[in-house]
Protein backbone atom coordinates (compact mmCIF):
# COMPACT_ATOMS: atom_id res chain seq x y z
CA UNK A 1 0.00 0.00 0.00
CA UNK A 2 0.81 3.57 -0.64
CA UNK A 3 2.58 5.64 1.87
CA UNK A 4 -0.37 7.65 2.20
CA UNK A 5 -2.65 5.00 1.51
CA UNK A 6 -4.38 5.33 -1.83
CA UNK A 7 -2.62 5.49 -5.26
CA UNK A 8 -2.77 7.49 -8.44
CA UNK A 9 -2.82 5.91 -11.71
CA UNK A 10 -2.24 8.57 -14.95
CA UNK A 11 -1.57 5.88 -18.48
CA UNK A 12 -2.20 7.40 -21.97
CA UNK A 13 -3.11 4.86 -24.31
CA UNK A 14 -2.83 5.16 -28.12
CA UNK A 15 -3.37 3.55 -31.45
CA UNK A 16 -3.93 -0.59 -30.80
CA UNK A 17 -3.80 -0.01 -27.01
CA UNK A 18 -6.50 2.21 -27.01
CA UNK A 19 -8.83 0.36 -29.08
CA UNK A 20 -8.15 -2.54 -26.49
CA UNK A 21 -9.04 -0.08 -23.62
CA UNK A 22 -12.17 0.69 -25.79
CA UNK A 23 -13.20 -3.07 -26.14
CA UNK A 24 -13.11 -3.54 -22.50
CA UNK A 25 -14.86 -0.68 -21.66
CA UNK A 26 -17.83 -1.84 -23.95
CA UNK A 27 -17.34 -5.85 -22.64
CA UNK A 28 -17.29 -4.48 -18.69
CA UNK A 29 -20.04 -2.24 -19.67
CA UNK A 30 -18.22 0.91 -18.31
CA UNK A 31 -17.83 4.38 -19.47
CA UNK A 32 -14.61 5.71 -17.41
CA UNK A 33 -11.63 4.98 -17.72
CA UNK A 34 -11.05 4.44 -13.95
CA UNK A 35 -14.05 2.37 -13.58
CA UNK A 36 -12.47 0.13 -16.13
CA UNK A 37 -9.12 -0.35 -13.86
CA UNK A 38 -11.27 -0.45 -10.98
CA UNK A 39 -12.87 -3.44 -12.25
CA UNK A 40 -9.73 -4.70 -13.80
CA UNK A 41 -8.07 -5.08 -10.04
CA UNK A 42 -11.38 -6.37 -8.96
CA UNK A 43 -11.35 -9.04 -11.25
CA UNK A 44 -7.32 -10.24 -10.64
CA UNK A 45 -8.23 -9.74 -7.15
CA UNK A 46 -10.66 -12.15 -7.10
CA UNK A 47 -8.86 -14.28 -9.10
CA UNK A 48 -6.08 -14.05 -6.67
CA UNK A 49 -8.30 -14.81 -3.93
CA UNK A 50 -8.07 -11.67 -2.33
CA UNK A 51 -10.44 -9.40 -0.97
CA UNK A 52 -11.97 -6.09 -2.98
CA UNK A 53 -10.24 -3.27 -4.14
CA UNK A 54 -12.47 -0.17 -3.16
CA UNK A 55 -11.63 3.51 -5.24
CA UNK A 56 -12.41 6.56 -5.19
CA UNK A 57 -11.81 8.66 -8.35
CA UNK A 58 -12.10 12.08 -9.64
CA UNK A 59 -12.68 10.83 -13.03
CA UNK A 60 -15.44 12.39 -14.96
Amino acid sequence: MAANGKVQVQVEFEGESLNKVEALKKYYGVESDAELVRVLVNEKARQLNVGPVEAITNDS
